[in-house]
C-alpha cells in the first residue's frame, strides 16, 4: 500500500502528439489494472487507467510501495512516456504482464467533494474541492488552484487541471485526472497531473 505523501510524475494526449514514442506488448484492459512492467528501467510496478476507447493513462513506480517515475499517456498498445526517456530510441516496446484488476469506485462532483490534507514533497497543505469541483489549496509557501472536469471516459476518474506554484517543487499549469479506488485508502483522492517538465501524483487524506 502507498504511503501518504506527495509524488511526481506526468499525463498525455495521443491526438495532440505526433508520435508516441514508447509501444506497449499488448494494449491495457478497458478499467483499472496493476500490473509487472519490464523494458523501462525506471521501474517495474505500473497502474493502468483506461476508458472504453482503448485511451487513458499508465503510472509506473519502482515497486507498489513507491512514488510513481513516469506517466505513459495511452491509446492502444501506443504510449507517449513522460518524461521523455533519454538516451533510448523510439518505439521501444514496454511489455505489461501478470494485470490485476484495481477497484474503483464512482467519482462525481458531489463524491470529490471535501477538505483534505497531503503532503506536497514534506510540506503539509490543505485541498478543498467545492461542490462545483473547484480546488484551492494552501500550505507554507504553496498556492494551488484549479478544477475537476463534470465526466470521463474513464471509470473512477475525473479529468483535473491545476496551477501550482512551489508546491512540493512543482510550480505551472497541470493537467491530468482525480482518481478514486480502494487500493489508495485511507486516502479519499488521488491527483495524477502533469506539464512537459513534471509530474505531479498526490495522495488526499
Amino acid at each position: 500500500m502507498r504511503s501518504q505523501h506527495g509524488w511526481l510524475l506526468l499525463p498525455l494526449f495521443l491526438g495532440g502528439c505526433p508520435w508516441p514514442n514508447t509501444v506497449l506488448s499488448e494494449s491495457p484492459a478497458t478499467g483499472a489494472t496493476s500490473f509487472y512492467v519490464a523494458g523501462d528501467g525506471a521501474g517495474s510496478f505500473g497502474e493502468a487507467f483506461i476508458g472504453k476507447d482503448g485511451m487513458g493513462f499508465i503510472v509506473l513506480s519502482k515497486d507498489d510501495a513507491e512514488p510513481a517515475v513516469a506517466y505513459y499517456e495511452v491509446e492502444g498498445p501506443y504510449a507517449m512516456r513522460t518524461p521523455a526517456p533519454a538516451n533510448r530510441p523510439l518505439d521501444v516496446e514496454v511489455a505489461l504482464s501478470s494485470a490485476v484488476p484495481i477497484t474503483v469506485q464512482p467519482l462525481t462532483l458531489a463524491t470529490a467533494r471535501g477538505t483534505f490534507s497531503v503532503m506536497a514533497g514534506g510540506t503539509p497543505l490543505t485541498v478543498t474541492v467545492s461542490a462545483t469541483g473547484r480546488i484551492t489549496g494552501r500550505g507554507t509557501g504553496c498556492k494551488l488552484s484549479g478544477q475537476l472536469g463534470w465526466a470521463s471516459a474513464i471509470d473512477g476518474a475525473l479529468p483535473l487541471s491545476l496551477d501550482v506554484s512551489a508546491c512540493g517543487g512543482v510550480t505551472g499549469r497541470l493537467e491530468g485526472y482525480a482518481v478514486r479506488a480502494l487500493t489508495y485508502a485511507p486516502a479519499s483522492l488521488r491527483f495524477v497531473a502533469h506539464d512537459d517538465k513534471a509530474v505531479l501524483d498526490w495522495l488526499l487524506l
